[in-house]
């Protein structure tokens, strides 16, 4: 039996509605999947930003404690300065963590030094 040519065009037309379902379909799919995903990388942003903010707050506070040794180191090296009478581990002690404790309110926290 022969397939006449209308039965053919038929046939080609209901597959290509049937492709075109299906690409809507897989369009929705992919759509939903951005959208999603777009989501996640605005998460991911803020994540991100909050990680960078601890990182630096955290490298500003061991920055100061470096300049804390840092002065300390070039007093104890250099003999003709008079040395600090009130310097003692006790008081290093509450001069790091003066600088450890200090509110985080963009203001720099000098350490105490008499």
């Amino acid at each position: 039996p022969r397939v006449s040519t209308a039965q053919k065009a038929q046939e080609q037309e209901v597959d290509a509605t049937q492709k075109v379902k299906e690409l809507r379909q897989r369009l929705e799919e992919c759509q939903g999947k951005l959208a999603s995903q777009g989501e996640e990388m605005d998460d991911m942003r803020d994540t991100l930003g909050g990680l960078e903010g601890e990182r630096d707050y955290y490298f500003q506070k061991l920055r100061q404690v470096e300049i804390l040794c840092t002065t300390l180191q070039a007093q104890f090296d250099c003999e003709q300065a008079p040395q600090d009478p009130t310097l003692t581990p006790q008081k290093l002690v509450k001069d790091i963590q003066a600088i450890l404790y200090a509110a985080d309110d963009g203001q720099e926290c000098a350490p105490s030094t008499q």
